[in-house]
């Protein structure tokens, strides 16, 4: 719920077009598949894994979110450093 909540933020801050809450959950939830793995990865420590499925993360949500925003790539890039810069400082917190 709460990386629903940073993405939404995200999203509504740097898009033109304005999604509905359910639109950006359910566009997150498309992706989250490599996180878990980043999850897995960085639990049995295999950096490898872990840096490919982050790779892997982002530009699948970079798409998703190009798509769904219909933005450019730039802007989609954009979104998703500010998501991930966002749940890196949780994660030190």
């Amino acid at each position: 719920l709460l990386l629903d909540c940073i993405y939404y933020a995200c999203v509504r801050a740097f898009s033109k077009t304005r999604l509905t809450w359910s639109q950006t959950s359910s566009t997150l939830h498309f992706c989250l598949t490599p996180l878990m793995l980043c999850v897995i990865a960085g639990i049995a420590e295999m950096e490898i894994i872990y840096f490919i499925a982050l790779v892997v993360m982002v530009i699948k949500t970079t798409a998703a979110t190009m798509i769904t925003t219909q933005s450019s790539f730039l802007n989609g890039l954009l979104i998703m450093f500010l998501f991930i810069s966002f749940v890196l400082m949780l994660k030190l917190v």
